[in-house]
C-alpha cells in the first residue's frame, strides 16, 4: 500500500506521520509525507519519502502572525491569515502530486483543506486523523475551547459552541472550497471542515484511551488508537554534555517548555520561571529553542537549554510546566510526573482540562503566568504527594499503546 499523509502545523502534527510512516514500513508499505517545505530536512532525515505541499512557511513566522496564538481567537485569526489563504495553491499542487504518486489512500489533518475533493475526483479513499480529543467536537465530552470555560462546562454550553463553531467554519470555507470543487466538475458540499474533521473511511484518534476514552457520539468511524511516540534524537554535542551534567548533578529540577511554536511568542514566561525557581529554592531546566529567547541572565539554580528530547529528560524532572500542546502533553504524562500547564490557545486549554480532571497537574493560563502565581501552583504539585501518585500510577497505562502502530495496522486492514 501506498499511503499519502498530509500532516499541517508545528513538529507536534508533523512527528505523528513520521511516527505512523516509520510503522507502514516496517509492515512493508510505504507511507510518503507532503508537507510545509520547512520539515524536508527532518522527514528525509527519517529515510521517509517527502512531497512538498504549499509555500515554505518558517514556524516561527506562523506562530508570531499577529493573533495566531491569541487564547481566544488564535484559531480563527491562523485560519483567516495563513490556512484560507494557502488553500488554492495548495490543492492544485496535491492534485498534481496525487496524479503523479497514484497513493493508494490518503491520510489527512483536519486542515488538509480541499484533500477530500481531490479524492472525491481522483476516486482515492482517505482517513482523518485527529491528534487531540478536542477534534472530535462531541457535546458528551464537554471539550474547552476557551480559557473562560470551566472545567466541564454544561451540556447546553458544549452544543451552544460546537453549533457557533460549525456555522463560523461554514461561513469561512464552504465558498471557496465549493468553488474549487466546480472547477473540479464535483457538486458543492455543505460544512466541509466538520465534514473531514469527523469523517473518513477510518478517522484515527490519536491519543490514548487513558486519556479520554471512546463515547457515544464520536464519529461512527472512530478508533482510538493511542499516542504516537516520535522524539528527535539530535547528534552528541557539547549541549548535551551540559545538558547531561546539569540533569545528574542535583536533585531533579522542575522542567518548563513551550514546544516548537508556542516557544516563538513565550513573553515573559520564561523570565518568571526562573523567578520562581528561586523563590522555590529548586532547580530549573529551560528549553528554549533560541539562545536568545533565554533570559540575559540566569541565577546559579538555573540553566537554559535550546532543546532536549522530551521522552529523555521529562522523565528525570521533578515536575514538567509546559503550554498543552498534545505531543508536549503526551510526553509528559508518559513520564509521570506532575505537571502545571499554562496553556495560550487552540486545544490547549482542553488537553490542560483534561490533565486537570487526572489528578495529575494543574493548570494557569499563560496571560495569567507571574513568579508567584507559578510558585504557588508548583509548591502544591511538589508538596501534596496526591498528584506524584496519581501521575506515576498513569504513566504504565499510557505507555500501554503504540498509537502509531495500531494505527498503521488499522490504515493497512482499511486500504491495503
Amino acid at each position: 500500500m501506498r499511503l499519502l499523509l498530509l500532516p499541517v502545523g508545528s513538529h507536534g502534527d508533523i512527528h505523528p506521520s513520521i511516527a505512523i510512516a516509520h510503522e507502514l514500513a516496517k509492515r512493508g508499505h510505504q507511507g510518503i509525507i507532503a508537507t510545509n517545505p520547512y520539515y524536508e530536512k527532518l522527514i528525509r532525515s527519517e529515510n521517509l519519502p517527502f512531497e512538498p505541499l504549499g509555500d515554505h512557511l518558517d514556524l516561527a513566522q506562523a506562530a508570531q502572525t499577529p493573533g495566531a496564538m491569541d487564547e481566544r481567537m488564535g484559531s480563527l485569526k491562523l485560519m483567516r491569515r495563513l490556512i484560507i489563504p494557502a488553500i488554492p495553491g495548495a490543492t492544485k499542487q496535491l492534485l498534481e502530486i496525487s496524479q503523479r504518486i497514484k497513493p493508494d489512500a490518503m491520510l489527512m489533518h483536519p486542515l488538509s483543506l480541499g484533500a477530500s475533493s481531490i479524492c472525491e475526483k481522483l476516486n482515492i479513499p482517505f482517513a482523518c486523523s485527529n491528534l487531540a480529543p478536542v477534534g472530535w467536537m462531541n457535546p458528551v465530552d464537554r471539550p474547552i475551547f476557551n480559557s473562560w470555560e470551566k472545567d466541564e462546562p454544561p451540556l447546553w454550553m458544549s452544543h451552544l459552541q460546537i453549533f457557533m463553531g460549525r456555522t463560523v467554519m461554514r461561513f469561512l470555507l464552504d465558498g471557496q472550497l465549493n468553488r474549487i470543487r466546480r472547477d473540479m466538475g464535483l457538486r458543492p458540499q455543505r460544512n466541509h471542515f466538520f465534514n473531514l474533521c469527523l469523517g473518513g473511511t477510518i478517522n484515527i484518534g490519536l491519543w490514548s484511551r487513558h486519556f479520554r476514552p471512546a463515547l457515544a457520539g464520536d464519529p461512527a468511524t472512530g478508533l482510538i488508537c493511542g499516542f504516537p511516540w516520535f522524539d528527535r534524537v539530535r547528534a552528541h554535542d557539547a549541549e548535551q554534555d551540559r545538558l547531561h551534567t546539569f540533569l545528574h548533578d542535583d536533585e531533579p529540577p522542575i522542567i518548563f517548555s513551550l514546544g516548537t511554536a508556542a516557544v516563538h511568542v513565550a513573553g515573559k514566561f520564561y523570565e518568571a520561571a526562573a523567578q520562581a525557581c528561586t523563590l522555590l529554592n529548586r532547580r530549573g531546566l529551560l528549553l528554549t529553542a533560541k539562545p536568545e529567547y533565554a533570559p540575559r541572565t540566569l541565577p546559579s539554580n538555573v540553566q537554559a537549554f535550546n532543546y532536549a528530547p522530551f521522552s529523555q529528560v521529562f522523565p528525570q524532572c521533578a515536575a514538567i510546566v509546559h503550554h498543552g500542546g498534545i505531543g508536549t502533553t503526551a510526553q509528559s504524562l508518559h513520564a509521570g510526573r506532575p505537571v502545571l500547564v499554562t496553556p495560550m490557545s487552540h486545544d490547549q486549554f482542553d488537553n490542560a482540562a483534561r490533565v486537570k480532571r487526572l489528578g495529575v497537574g494543574l493548570r494557569l493560563r499563560h496571560a495569567s503566568v507571574t513568579p508567584q502565581r507559578l510558585v504557588d501552583r508548583l509548591r502544591r504539585l511538589l508538596d501534596e504527594p496526591a498528584f506524584a501518585n496519581s501521575a506515576k500510577a498513569l504513566a504504565p497505562k499510557i505507555a500501554e499503546d503504540n498509537g502509531a502502530a495500531t494505527a498503521a495496522d488499522a490504515l493497512i486492514k482499511a486500504f491495503a
